[in-house]
């Protein structure tokens, strides 16, 4: 970001569909949209992810 100038990150998008509208209030993508599926998919990897073996992850 220092290297192009940039001056946002996203790590998370919103759902919706047409022109951003800033009177309507998006779902996040994974967050809240998608959310459910996700955690069905990652649900039996958690002990992997239990701090221990990446201390990136915060709970």
């Amino acid at each position: 970001m220092k290297r192009t100038g940039c001056k946002m990150s996203s790590t998370d998008g919103l759902f919706g569909n047409g022109v951003y509208d800033e009177n309507i209030k998006y779902k996040k993508y994974n967050a809240e949209y998608y959310y459910q599926t996700l955690f069905n998919i990652y649900k039996n990897i958690q002990p992997i992810l239990d701090g221990k073996h990446c201390k990136k992850f915060h709970f």
